[in-house]
């Protein structure tokens, strides 16, 4: 096939069945050998893994996913994670891979592998309903993914990354002698670690939208920015 996209349907029966047939549609897109392609609806919130239909907010991380996204170099904390220049800032390419929201480039923390990717989303976003992504990889571009955006998009981390599962949620109760209990039920043959009423936790997430002071893009914050008021239950 020439390169470019094609749409079509297929249609499984089976006999008995009180369904039968299902007619699914199919968009098959016929790329260049290595170039970087995002899938469809496939940028989502980092930390909760729901799908760009809730949105993303700037500032926040984003995980997404695709093919050639990626050399192939797996750089994951804490065996590695992002390089900073000369001024604190994140360097914007990890893995042979760059991203832009409309051009502006997104830090990358991670690469878990060729089909995943997890950035930030720029702050200089702020105020737009949407953006346009795109990945490079060795000078090949993908084709643009619109994103919907909005100034709070919470999720919460989960231990695993997986978005769900138990939350990277600890028990302050033992700071004084430098250990924080994750806050979890019997997990992978360790100890329980309940919290009790009145125990202070701390919760990890992202989306929470705008800070003050603002930190610029790709930036370590310096003291402690704070975000819009935020409740929990």
């Amino acid at each position: 096939l020439a390169l470019g996209t094609y749409n079509g349907t297929i249609q499984v029966a089976a006999k008995g069945a009180s369904n039968t047939p299902v007619t699914i549609p199919v968009t098959l897109v016929v790329i260049t050998p290595g170039t970087p392609v995002i899938g469809q609806n496939a940028i989502a919130n980092g930390a909760s893994y729901a799908l760009t239909s809730r949105a993303l907010a700037p500032g926040s991380i984003a995980s997404i996913f695709g093919f050639n996204l990626s050399d192939g170099t797996v750089c994951v904390p804490d065996n590695c994670g992002p390089n900073f220049d000369s001024n604190g800032k994140v360097i914007p390419t990890m893995s042979g891979a760059q991203v832009t929201f409309n051009g502006i480039a997104a830090p990358i923390m991670s690469t878990p592998s060729s089909s995943q990717l997890n950035v930030q989303v720029p702050v200089e976003l702020a105020g737009l309903a949407s953006a346009s992504v795109q990945v490079t990889v060795n000078g090949q571009t993908s084709a643009p993914s619109p994103v919907s955006l909005t100034p709070f998009a919470p999720g919460l981390i989960s231990i695993d990354s997986s978005g769900q599962g138990q939350g990277a949620i600890l028990n302050d109760k033992d700071a004084n002698i430098g250990v924080k209990s994750l806050v979890a039920p019997l997990v992978s043959g360790s100890p329980a670690h309940p919290a009790a009423a009145g125990d202070v936790i701390e919760i990890y997430g992202t989306g929470l939208g705008a800070v003050t002071p603002q930190t610029p893009t790709g930036m370590r914050p310096s003291g402690l920015p704070q975000t819009a008021p935020v409740s929990a239950t």
